[in-house]
């Protein structure tokens, strides 16, 4: 697009906007349109200041109309991160708190705010509860698709998904038996005795072996900073003597494991485990 061909989209739009100025779509779709347009043809590296100011008051508008509330959050999220390029960063903030709890990325936008201004111990803080997040919901992802292959009788992808669970877990420092949880209930659902007995064995082994979460380098900011809250690794042996005594009862009564429960290496299994809830 040449510059006549920017000034005209640009007049088009202001116009639009006057005749509309509080129809919060329209203005968005507005300034998106013209931000877009002068992005593909490079006008946007050019001519940003010429045309920058209008667009952003545009977006700003669109968060002070009443509607559509997808809109209004849309344009928040783009100006909090306009607002951090410029270094307006209490302008970014505000435009950040707009934004509801929910809102995708929400946390990301907040951390890329706070590593603009050089405060990365709480960046780190957002940055390793977002990947937390991300990989709980993606370890759920994949328990569903292993199941699904399960059902349609596709073993080998179902024991490559479960595989690609478990590595990770591994190499994302999960927490305690998180690398065996989808092994362990492909192997409980085809009812294979050895498997689901060795997994539930480690399991237990894992849940009861100190953790050290503060030394991964994903999270030592959440768990090892006692600034930050409280201190992970000393807090894991109180938290095991509590969900012990639970996973043991669903294991007894779960009809998952009714196949095993006439197997003695499974009754001793549980022993071992009865046994360290009682210490």
């Amino acid at each position: 697009m040449d510059e006549k061909g920017t000034e005209a989209a640009f007049d088009a739009s202001e116009q639009k906007v006057r005749e509309y100025p509080n129809c919060g779509k329209l203005i968005h779709m507005m300034a998106s349109m013209v931000q877009g347009l002068m992005m593909m043809s490079g006008g946007w590296s050019t001519d940003r200041e010429k045309y920058e100011e209008k667009i952003h008051s545009w977006y700003e508008r669109v968060t002070e109309c009443s509607g559509d509330e997808q809109v209004k959050n849309a344009a928040a999220y783009m100006l909090a991160g306009e607002y951090i390029r410029k270094k307006e960063y209490g302008k970014a903030q505000k435009m950040i708190d707009s934004l509801p709890e929910q809102q995708a990325d929400k946390k990301i936008l907040n951390a890329r705010l706070l590593l603009a201004q050089e405060k990365y111990d709480e960046a780190a803080v957002l940055v390793e509860g977002k990947l937390t997040n991300v990989l709980n919901d993606l370890l759920i992802v994949l328990s569903m698709l292993t199941d699904i292959a399960f059902q349609e009788e596709e073993m080998e992808r179902a024991e490559k998904i479960a595989s690609a669970g478990k590595q990770t877990a591994l190499l994302y420092d999960q927490w305690g038996y998180s690398s065996l949880i989808l092994p362990m209930e492909l192997a409980l659902k085809k009812k294979d005795v050895e498997k689901s007995i060795a997994y539930i064995r480690e399991m237990f082994h894992m849940l009861t072996e100190p953790q050290h979460m503060s030394e991964s380098v994903f999270y030592c900011h959440i768990y090892g900073k006692e600034n930050f809250g409280r201190k992970y690794d000393e807090a894991m042996e109180s938290y095991a003597e509590r969900i012990l005594p639970g996973l043991l009862a669903e294991i007894k009564t779960d009809e998952g494991y009714a196949f095993l429960r006439g197997n003695e290496e499974f009754q001793e299994v549980l022993r071992t485990a009865e046994r360290f809830t009682k210490n």
